[in-house]
């Protein structure tokens, strides 16, 4: 449904990359239907993939290096979880043109870091930021941030240490916002580019039918 309504609602994409945890992958029949989605669309493993975990940390921005040396420098590498549905409207395609290094939403981590439904990254600044992060760069962002470790706070964090300006925009609405919306107008679809379903990937059905079709 992600892959859907990104097709669907969003004109500017080169290549879908799936990076697809081991734990539980994908059947030949399960990728079959993903390129019949979208044809330039490519699948990579990802092993001892756990939430929270240095090891991890490390597997995706390895993930977003190999993205990034494929592309131009100029593109976005466009972080997006399988919980969220985009919607049609002009947003994304005025931060195409903003020119901005990196784009996320901080309103629901306190202000902090990116939240790791949808964000934006010039390849440029991936290579710049992460060719050479090691383990132990994140691991000193674990000590900075007193145990409170997360993939996307160390990337954001990895960014800002880097002396990368991370640019906050309203990019998705969650539970609380989208279940008090009967549709997605006109103004909605300018702030907003997709939902996400952050613990309520149970309502996705639902909301693709009203809000997607």
């Amino acid at each position: 449904m992600s892959i859907q309504s990104l097709v669907r609602n969003v004109s500017l994409i080169a290549d879908i990359y799936v990076f697809i945890d081991q734990k539980a992958p994908l059947t030949k029949e399960q990728e079959n239907s993903l390129i019949q989605i979208y044809p330039n669309i490519k699948f990579y493993p990802v092993e001892n993939f756990a939430w929270a975990s240095i090891e991890t940390t490390m597997t995706e921005v390895n993930s977003f290096l190999k993205v990034a040396n494929e592309s131009e420098p100029e593109n976005y590498l466009v972080k997006v979880d399988s919980d969220i549905l985009f919607l049609k409207g002009s947003k994304l395609a005025r931060i195409s043109i903003s020119g901005l290094d990196t784009i996320g939403d901080y309103r629901h981590t306190e202000g902090q870091y990116y939240q790791g439904g949808l964000y934006f990254i010039k390849h440029k600044v991936i290579k710049q930021c992460f060719n050479h992060a090691t383990a132990d760069d994140f691991k000193q962002i674990a000590k900075q941030w007193k145990g409170n470790f997360a993939e996307d706070l160390a990337i954001s964090q990895r960014l800002i240490d880097q002396g990368i300006k991370t640019n906050s925009t309203r990019l998705m609405l969650f539970p609380n916002e989208y279940q008090n919306l009967k549709h997605a107008n006109k103004m909605v679809r300018w702030e907003f580019a997709a939902l996400h379903f952050v613990k309520d990937k149970q309502n996705m059905q639902h909301y693709f039918d009203s809000f997607i079709n």
